[in-house]
């Protein structure tokens, strides 16, 4: 459980043009396989011509690929270099070239800050306001843009509103909305629970890490300061999911906190996708 949440914060400032669907497998950037569940949707129903249709495909799935990329991205900080001039930012160029006017220039920022991890391997870009600001703008309207899911997370102390119970498999962007009273930071972590696992999300929490580690599959996850909102689109399988925040209490600000996960005040549930 502490690799989930190492990981959904670590994706959430790594910019969170990040991962898909981890159990999706690397296939969907260069195979048509992905495309065939979500290319009829992933274009606005009023598209008039092929060609948009086509740029909106890429964009719409380059973000399922890119945030897929991110959540699988390797751990030894030897092997991100060539990780991320292989295999992101190839992505990201798609994704900049396709974008739609209305988020060009956010996008761009996003693009910008992740050609410079690339590039100085400084992570601190994502600190910056404008690209705070360019998450906050894009990840809201990829739903529209793209035909996904939706899903809009509330973040208080200590819980989500806005989870819906059920959702349906396929292309879907979650959005945090963070507004802690506190001014803690919150993020949504999620990861699909094993099939045939039959304990409640209170039980698997209460697990220790090497026994929980076989029961769950780490989807993505979101993160956003107090304040703040960001995104994650994922490719949902069907299945029972947990969502959760891990973030110690006391993370305020630059402050890393030292109290216990935010998920052990309640701030967790459950949904099933069919």
């Amino acid at each position: 459980m502490g690799q989930a949440g190492k990981r959904a914060a670590t994706i959430a400032l790594a910019g969170l043009l990040v991962a898909g669907l981890g159990a999706c497998g690397g296939d969907d950037s260069d195979s048509d396989e992905g495309a065939s569940d979500t290319g009829s949707s992933s274009a606005p129903a009023d598209e008039t011509t092929g060609a948009d249709e086509t740029d909106v495909d890429t964009f719409c799935e380059g973000f399922l690929t890119l945030d897929e990329a991110f959540a699988v991205a390797p751990d030894d900080p030897a092997e991100l270099d060539a990780y991320m001039a292989d295999t992101v930012m190839p992505v990201a160029e798609q994704i900049r070239d396709n974008a739609p006017e209305e988020l060009a220039e956010p996008v761009g920022v996003m693009f910008d800050a992740t050609e410079d991890l690339a590039t100085n391997g400084d992570p601190s870009v994502f600190d910056a306001p404008d690209f705070a600001a360019a998450q906050a703008e894009v990840y809201p309207a990829l739903a529209e843009s793209c035909g996904y899911q939706a899903v809009t997370a509330t973040a208080v102390d200590y819980g989500y509103q806005g989870v819906p119970a059920t959702l349906e498999a396929g292309p879907t962007v979650f959005v945090i909305d963070n507004q802690s009273a506190a001014g803690e930071a919150h993020e949504i972590g999620v990861a699909r629970i094993a099939d045939g696992v039959t304990e409640t999300v209170d039980e698997l929490l209460a697990l220790p890490e090497e026994e929980v580690g076989a029961k769950l599959d780490f989807a993505n996850g979101a993160f956003a300061p107090a304040g703040g909102t960001s995104g994650v689109t994922m490719d949902l399988a069907p299945g029972r999911y947990l969502y959760a925040c891990f973030i110690p209490t006391g993370s305020i600000g630059d402050q890393e906190g030292t109290g216990a996960p935010h998920f052990t005040a309640g701030m967790f549930g459950e949904f099933t996708v069919s």
